[in-house]
């Protein structure tokens, strides 16, 4: 929705693609995740909240810093990172798992 904060992770990628498409037409804040050789790519988009998603540490650091004390309302996550961006999400914010590895059961 427009105004709130969505993390797209590998959005470098043809989901991540389309999904920076949709979120820039109702005007929602993209926070990103992709390799570092495409962060320009991502910013020649629009986008200008990046970080790495290949290191956790790294990634909850710069994001953490990006996202501040609001949080995220959605995250769109393709089975990295997955600890590390609900530590982020805010209450009554929400979670797509799209990917096939690293689901997270009900306990966890």
């Amino acid at each position: 929705r427009g105004g709130g904060f969505l993390l797209i992770h590998s959005a470098a990628g043809g989901v991540g693609l389309a999904s920076i498409q949709y979120a820039q037409q109702v005007g929602a804040e993209i926070f990103a995740t992709a390799s570092p050789s495409k962060h320009e790519y991502l910013r020649s988009l629009g986008v200008e909240n990046i970080s790495t998603s290949r290191d956790g540490k790294v990634f909850s650091s710069e994001m953490g810093q990006l996202i501040g004390k609001a949080g995220l309302d959605a995250v769109l996550s393709s089975g990295i990172l997955i600890e590390e961006s609900l530590a982020m999400v805010k209450t009554g914010g929400c979670i797509s798992e799209i990917a096939k590895i690293n689901i997270l059961s009900k306990e966890e």
